[in-house]
């Protein structure tokens, strides 16, 4: 059963999770601003194991409606849910322990139980990192392109969303509609150029993906890097 809400994460449906009496819980919710497809809580619980971390990080579907139908006809949800599933532990580094990732297919009902990181440095892209966290998260960015570089052509993975398909095409219109808003509201701080360069890029990102894909071997990426 997977709740449809942060209201029905209960003390009862996260002990049979964490495999141990959960006395109490208290949830915050998380992230707001950096992402958009999901809400993200924190969510402290009270127990005597001493195996059983304290606090988990829960992420369900966005609140939006709007949000919510995207992610399903683009294949986001399952995507994430299914790399969880299915591939991560092929990756040494750089993942959150999954207690439970579950979705129902075809629907925006999902939810992911993980690891709490927040005792781990927190970064906001719009202030910037120095040289050695830009070098730790491109270090974590090769070895998961160093697994699966050029071995992704196979049967077994073809749910995974490609660069050339309907979500780049969804994100390349998007751009086009967003351009003229964004420009009026932060040409004044992009460098010399910027704004010309993003004119250009706007419309042909799904263009310069086939371009590249042709001459590029091929990997699993995430789409959505960044550093926060």
């Amino acid at each position: 059963m997977i709740p449809d809400s942060i209201d029905h994460v209960t003390t009862d449906w996260l002990s049979e999770v964490m495999q141990t009496q959960i006395k109490s819980l208290e949830f915050i919710q998380i992230g707001q601003g950096v992402g958009i497809m999901g809400d993200i809580f924190r969510v402290e619980l009270e127990h005597d194991d001493i195996g059983t971390p304290k606090s988990v990080v829960v992420k369900l579907p966005s609140a939006s409606k709007e949000n919510r139908d995207q992610g399903v006809l683009l294949g986001m949800f399952e995507a994430e849910v299914r790399f969880y599933r299915e591939l991560a532990q092929q990756v040494p580094a750089g993942l959150p322990h999954i207690h439970l990732a579950e979705i129902e297919s075809g629907t925006p009902n999902f939810i992911i139980v993980m690891q709490d990181l927040h005792s781990l440095a927190m970064v906001r892209q719009s202030e910037g990192v120095d040289l050695q966290q830009a070098l730790m998260a491109a270090d974590v960015l090769a070895i998961i392109h160093a697994i699966w570089w050029d071995r992704v052509d196979i049967q077994e993975l073809l749910w995974i969303p490609d660069m050339i398909g309907p979500r780049i095409e969804f994100v390349d219109r998007l751009l086009l509609q967003i351009l003229e808003p964004f420009c009026d509201a932060f040409a004044e701080h992009l460098p010399k150029k910027g704004q010309e360069l993003l004119k250009a890029f706007a419309g042909n990102y799904l263009d310069i993906n086939k371009i590249l894909a042709k001459r590029s071997p091929w990997t699993l990426a995430h789409q959505d890097f960044r550093i926060e």
